[in-house]
């Protein structure tokens, strides 16, 4: 049976051959946006490393018509002290757990890289800056080494803590408490720069949406008290659980009050989840709809094919009809004649969808990813096939034995 029927798929093969190119084509537009979708929802079930329930986070700028400079009205030794005083008056706030410092937040719009030399290939990784109390407000869990703290206070070294992703990438399988992160040049001519030290590994720090893949990533220790750090721009505060959003206004009042050059716009944590993952969500939706598109003109046009080859067929069916095959064995052969067209298909397509991980940089897309994808490919297309030959199977079943004799 399956030696015939290849034979009927070769011996129709300019006809096939039209189908069988729109459905190589689908599969690979069909296997991209399985990837995406397995890569995307399988991160998401990984730990993003912090918790967002019950943070709000508070950005801080200059209020408008203040006259201030940047800095402030006396540099960055002015601004240091207001973000003293702001955190001090969230602190006293009734419903405030803890509050702290940082430069850039999880889920913002804005990031920080950085790139450094290891071994004659470059590393590159993103940064934020935090007080020593960001560690109560996000929730981090630190698996190796310490959290910075006081302990580091007038050390000849800036502290930071980094991701696992990150201490492989620069220290490979040694211990990275302790030693120092690779500095990325020296200092300007007739300055000392200090040397950045690790001194513990977090579990996981994913800051851009709880879709993206875990990166290498470093925080730094902001201490308000050294004049060399630099001064926290956002305050994340930690509020008692049940704390209704009305506080924000509060909060927002209160800072204002505090330190009257800066405007302050506050928002939760999790709504800036949620705003960051429907961002990375769009490309996959729009890669989807094209997706399901492109399949739905190929379902169109395979069914107008088969029923076309099945009306030119009528004398073959109906002579096979005559021989002895049922109405089954007819449908059945129309539909797996499909399916053979699909596998070459999916065969020729899968080879080249599984070289994928060679192409994608950073070891963002794994091979496991890759054969999930196109397994996920391979089923849409058989589905997809099987439904399209199924109508004009079924119109091949019905063709009566007698229709051959109108060709004698």
């Amino acid at each position: 049976m399956t030696r015939h029927l290849l034979r009927l798929v070769w011996n129709r093969r300019r006809s096939h051959l039209l189908v069988g190119v729109e459905i190589l084509v689908s599969f690979l537009i069909v296997f991209v946006v399985a990837v995406l979708a397995v890569t995307t929802f399988g991160n998401a079930r990984q730990p993003v490393g912090f918790s967002a329930e019950d943070v709000t986070v508070v950005e801080s700028g200059l209020k408008k018509g203040s006259g201030a400079d940047p800095l402030g009205d006396d540099g960055a030794g002015g601004d240091r002290e207001r973000m003293r005083r702001a955190l001090e008056a969230v602190r006293r706030l009734d419903g405030v757990e803890s509050a702290a410092g940082v430069f850039l937040a999880p889920y913002g719009s804005g990031s920080a890289r950085n790139s450094q030399e290891v071994d004659g290939r470059r590393v590159e990784y993103g940064f934020t800056e935090a007080t020593d109390e960001s560690l109560e407000v996000l929730k981090l869990r630190v698996v190796a080494g310490r959290w910075f703290s006081r302990e580091d206070d007038g050390r000849p070294y800036r502290a930071a803590v980094v991701t696992r992703e990150l201490a492989r990438e620069v220290f490979g399988g040694e211990d990275p408490v302790g030693k120092d992160l690779p500095d990325g040049g020296g200092p300007p001519e007739g300055e000392t720069r200090r040397p950045t030290r690790v001194v513990g590994v977090l579990a996981a720090y994913r800051e851009r949406n709880v879709y993206s893949a875990a990166e290498p990533f470093a925080i730094f220790r902001s201490d308000l008290s050294n004049p060399e750090d630099s001064v926290p721009s956002r305050i994340v505060v930690r509020l008692r659980p049940g704390t209704p959003r009305a506080f924000e206004e509060k909060l927002v009042t209160t800072l204002e009050a505090t330190v009257g050059e800066w405007s302050f716009r506050a928002e939760p944590l999790e709504v800036t989840r949620d705003s960051a993952a429907r961002r990375q969500l769009v490309p996959m939706l729009a890669g989807a709809l094209v997706g399901a598109f492109l399949m739905l003109l190929v379902a169109l046009g395979l069914t107008g094919v088969l029923w076309q080859n099945v009306t030119r067929r009528t004398r073959e069916i109906g002579l096979r009809r005559a021989t002895g095959a049922t109405a089954r064995q007819v449908a059945v052969q129309v539909v797996m004649e499909v399916w053979i067209v699909t596998a070459l298909a999916v065969l020729l397509g899968g080879a080249v969808a599984l070289q994928a991980p060679l192409f994608v940089p950073g070891g963002l897309l794994t091979a496991a990813d890759a054969l999930s994808g196109a397994a996920l490919a391979a089923l849409a297309l058989f589905a997809l096939t099987g439904l399209c030959a199924a109508y004009p199977g079924w119109l091949a079943a019905r063709v009566d034995p007698s229709e051959a004799l109108r060709y004698e």
